[in-house]
């Protein structure tokens, strides 16, 4: 078993409509990374230009990919009202908690 390192990566979803596209997020580690696994620590969403009430938030990390020593993932995030629709504007930032099980030699 190697030794466990933990990285925090802020990701930030530019102002957009239509349905949550990913965005890449990554980073490195001190050894090569054997296995790996992230988790939301913390978020905000909201609409860019109008304050309304969220019908659906969605926040998803997906396709971890370790590759050396860095560690890859994207990160989907978006808002939207009642009409089921994403045709508001809205934003995004996530801080990802990345643990990595790095070798130990």
């Amino acid at each position: 078993m190697g030794n466990i390192q933990m990285r925090t990566v802020t990701v930030t979803v530019a102002s957009t409509t239509g349905p949550p596209q990913p965005v890449r997020g990554s980073t490195a580690f001190t050894a090569n990374v054997l296995n790996a696994q992230c988790c939301v620590q913390s978020w905000d969403i909201g609409y860019t230009q109008n304050d309304k009430h969220f019908y659906e938030e969605l926040l998803q990390i997906t396709n971890i990919l370790p590759s050396g020593t860095n560690v890859s993932f994207d990160v989907k995030a978006g808002v939207r009202d009642s009409s089921g629709v994403w045709d508001d504007a809205y934003h995004a930032t996530v801080t990802v908690l990345v643990i990595a099980e790095i070798s130990s030699n």
